[in-house]
């Protein structure tokens, strides 16, 4: 398991939202961790399919969304503070969800 994994594990449960920039793009997105596991039902659980669906607060779309992140290019960043607010959505389905082998989620 990577850092990362363990990280948003401890915010999943928390109910603990996180600033993060992804594929080494300059924007921050504010996300909310739901689902956290592994890419593919066959895959190894090893650092390159980890996986976390998040609901997307603010980012590049500035419409609140569903998304789903590899946690391999995944940055979290620890300045500015994380925001202080959790949001959990009612429109979640399962088509959502890349994240095929859960590990922890958050009860919807």
């Amino acid at each position: 398991m990577s850092a990362n994994f363990n990280a948003i594990r401890g915010m999943i449960q928390a109910k603990h939202p996180m600033y993060a920039k992804y594929k080494q793009k300059p924007v921050i997105y504010e996300l909310c961790p739901h689902v956290l596991g592994y890419n593919g039902a066959s895959d190894p659980e090893d650092d390159d399919h980890e996986r976390v669906l998040c609901y997307q607060l603010d980012g590049p779309n500035p419409n609140p969304h569903w998304k789903c992140f590899d946690l391999i290019e995944l940055d979290i960043q620890n300045p500015p503070p994380p925001p202080n607010h959790w949001e959990t959505p009612p429109d979640y389905s399962d088509w959502q969800n890349s994240v095929q082998k859960v590990k922890h989620f958050v009860p919807f």
